[in-house]
């Protein structure tokens, strides 16, 4: 018994001893090739929005202290803050002119982003959109940017997005909208494509930008490391509700630090195992479904692929009530499937669109604030395909998750959603769970309300 634990804990070492030195071996060659290339980024932070967006708080000082933080690490940073919709064009042409003589370029952008047609577009300030025709027009293409960064000739380039912000003008119900992997091209969102993310307004920084400074500071770390442990870092403190994702389209490293006295001395190369293999070894035994997600993300061709879905299917089936004491499940309530957390026990009263988004924002349960007005494709979660007896409807039926119906205590159930009617800024979108029917109405009109945690 003590042979076969020696033996296997020689096997493991020495497994360890070539990986490492093969990632040492790596490192020092991109040392010897890349260490004097030229990197450029631009940076933009869009917080004082008018008109009908929300100003935002966290960006100006996301991307304050993102410049920073690439300046020391040896980029050559073109900066806007607060900038109309001319100030981007005028600098994105600059920077298109810059990656030409460039190895590296990173673009990031914080403050509002919107979605139409599965098309994205970064808002500037003076953007004034008053029906989705003038989107395109009036806002900057992610597409745009993309296509320039992959005709620069760079080597690599990283496209950084913390633009899922909360707010009553995002179409689909928030977010943005997934982008086709661009060869090249590693692109990092805030929060997954149809989600959104908190402003984190008791911070300085806004979540997914605290994590990015926070990991900017490790060294070793090639780009996919680098944004995975962002990701992870921005889920858990998230408690799940928001997880970043990762499109890479990469080909080659890169590294904004390296340790050099760690590689100074080039040991022989790795073992022909594969990177898809050294990466399932360290993750198969893990309990946390991201590092699945990850694992997809980065090998989608990968032989383990289909073992990995299974374990985010099982992961999630077993999910528990993180962070919700059992004695008060009856105010809130956790979606396994989603992660959203809801409040279960609302109230008789009908509000207008504004005075729900008001009670939402003050309302405060198991002791917790930060609650809103859900979006539709929110609110459609707890919408179920059958109904359930429910004797207090005018229908004597439901189609909400078990867990909420026994809230439903109004005959008509008509909830508010914060998605606003595209066509008709003065119409948002709201479900009957009576009915099974999803409507619009002008968000002068009454309608019940339940909060969702931000």
């Amino acid at each position: 018994m003590c042979y076969r634990f020696s033996m296997k804990i020689i096997f493991m070492l020495i497994l360890i001893y070539y990986t490492l030195c093969g990632y040492s071996a790596s490192r020092s060659l991109y040392l010897k090739k890349y260490a004097n290339e030229k990197k450029t980024a631009l940076v933009i932070g869009n917080s004082n929005y008018s008109g009908q967006l929300s100003k935002l708080q966290n960006p100006v000082n996301d991307a304050t202290d993102v410049k920073d933080a690439l300046e020391k690490a040896n980029f050559e940073v073109l900066f806007l803050l607060n900038a109309n919709q001319q100030q981007i064009d005028e600098k994105l042409r600059e920077f298109s002119d810059k990656l030409k003589s460039s190895a590296i370029g990173l673009f990031y952008f914080a403050g509002h982003g919107i979605e139409i047609d599965k098309q994205n577009y970064l808002v500037p300030v003076d953007a004034d959109i008053r029906d989705r025709y003038k989107v395109k027009y009036k806002t900057i293409a992610v597409a745009e940017i993309v296509n320039r960064m992959k005709n620069s000739g760079t080597r690599l380039n990283m496209l950084v997005l913390d633009a899922c912000r909360n707010d009553p003008f995002s179409r689909g119900g928030g977010g943005l909208a997934p982008i086709s992997t661009a060869r090249g091209v590693f692109i990092a969102y805030a929060t997954a494509p149809g989600s959104v993310a908190a402003d984190n307004a008791n911070e300085k920084n806004g979540l997914y930008t605290k994590y990015f400074l926070k990991t900017l500071k490790q060294k070793n770390l090639n780009q996919r490391d680098f944004f995975y442990i962002i990701k992870k870092g921005v889920y858990n403190e998230s408690g799940g509700l928001q997880t970043p994702y990762i499109s890479d389209g990469t080909i080659g490293d890169f590294y904004f630090y390296i340790d050099k006295d760690d590689v100074k001395t080039v040991y022989p190369s790795n073992t022909n195992v594969a990177p898809d293999e050294l990466l399932w070894r360290e993750i198969e035994s893990s309990h946390d479904y991201v590092d699945f997600e990850f694992f997809i993300d980065s090998y989608p061709n990968s032989k383990y692929v289909s073992i990995a879905k299974f374990k985010i299917k099982k992961l999630n089936s077993s999910a528990s009530y993180t962070g919700i004491k059992k004695a008060n499940l009856k105010q809130v309530w956790k979606d396994k499937r989603t992660g959203l957390v809801w409040q279960v026990s609302v109230k008789k009263r009908k509000y207008t669109l504004r005075s729900a988004n008001r009670y939402c924002k003050k309302l405060v349960l198991n002791g917790q604030k930060g609650w809103r007005v859900p979006y539709i494709k929110e609110l459609m979660s707890i919408l179920t395909p059958n109904a359930y007896k429910n004797t207090k409807s005018w229908t004597k039926k439901s189609y909400i998750k078990r867990d909420l119906l026994e809230s439903n205590i109004m005959p008509y159930q008509l909830f508010w959603s914060n998605t606003y009617d595209p066509d008709n800024l003065s119409q948002a979108w709201l479900i009957d769970f009576s009915k099974h029917e999803i409507n619009k109405q002008y968000i002068t009109a009454e309608s019940y309300v339940r909060c969702v945690e931000n």
